[in-house]
């Protein structure tokens, strides 16, 4: 199985400031809390895409941190933000964010997942990118896997963040194998920054799967 290390401890991109200043974990450089070194890979591959008019979708959006720097961030995307916790998708809904769609899903359970993908697929238009930053739970991962690739455009992106360096990568392979005629490449990237804290998790490291 491919592993990249990126170390991005000398790369500062405008979306490693976007979600810093949105308060996201998804940034090294965001004050407070859990902070993960993912703006810098995903610079490398939506950066293309940034002022494209895209339909992306992020599972497990808290309380709409990442969607205000997505939103902020790709220009001309539709935007589409699940979570399971209806209190939270109340208070983004507050936020009145543009070109932002909301919807209840619980990413744990296969009818469910299956369920909201085929509706936000009515129009026709599958997503370009769909990220999971949900449970963290292997199992659930892999059912995104297995549930999600399906519902991309062909060379559309599938990433996985927050998955755990020191477990078994086997479940992984496993739905990997199983979904291969639709996969043309995929790397687990493992994220390094001087600036990296996520301590009792030591889960800074996302996978990536483009569609074929």
């Amino acid at each position: 199985m491919n592993t990249i290390v990126i170390d991005s401890t000398n790369c500062r991109s405008d979306l490693c400031d976007l979600c810093a200043k949105w308060g996201t974990d998804k940034s090294p450089y965001c004050i407070g809390g859990h902070r993960h070194p993912y703006t810098a890979p995903y610079s490398l591959f939506l950066e293309p895409l940034r002022n494209k008019p895209i339909k992306f979708a992020e599972f497990g959006v808290f309380r709409g941190a990442s969607l205000i720097a997505w939103r902020f961030f790709f220009t001309r995307a539709r935007l589409f933000g699940f979570d399971w916790d209806q209190p939270n998708l109340e208070h983004i809904k507050t936020l009145n964010l543009p070109g932002v769609f909301l919807d209840y899903c619980d990413a744990s359970k296969p009818d469910t997942l299956e369920a909201c993908l085929q509706k936000h697929i009515q129009d026709g238009e599958l997503f370009d990118v769909i990220v999971d930053d949900a449970s963290h739970n292997s199992a659930d991962q892999c059912l995104m896997i297995r549930t999600a690739l399906s519902k991309l455009k062909q060379g559309g992106l599938l990433i996985i963040e927050d998955i755990f360096r020191d477990r078994s990568e086997q479940p992984f392979l496993d739905a990997l194998e199983e979904m291969k005629s639709l996969i043309s490449f995929r790397t687990f990237i493992i994220c390094e920054h001087a600036d990296r804290f996520s301590p009792g998790w030591n889960n800074d490291k996302m996978l990536v799967i483009v569609r074929a």
